[in-house]
């Protein structure tokens, strides 16, 4: 998969994560309970791993392509 493709569907998965997390949000039973903020963090880390179980190898692996490619690059100079 390209560098391009790679990073398209990663800003993908952060709209979508964006659009569940502005549900949550905005949701009658968040609003009326508290959520410490490291709650938060272990919420958002438990939708990424029920709702987009893929997002973090792929940004994993775009993470070791880039690296990748910078070594690439250095190597050529």
């Amino acid at each position: 998969m390209e560098l391009s493709q790679m990073l398209q569907t990663i800003h993908h998965n952060i709209k979508k994560l964006s659009v569940l997390l502005r549900q949550l949000v905005l949701s009658s039973s968040f609003k009326s309970s508290y959520v410490p903020s490291h709650n938060l963090q272990l919420l958002i880390h438990t939708l990424v791993e029920k709702k987009m179980k893929h997002f973090p190898l792929l940004v994993k692996k775009y993470a070791e392509r880039i690296k990748k490619e910078e070594a690439n690059i250095k190597e050529k100079d």
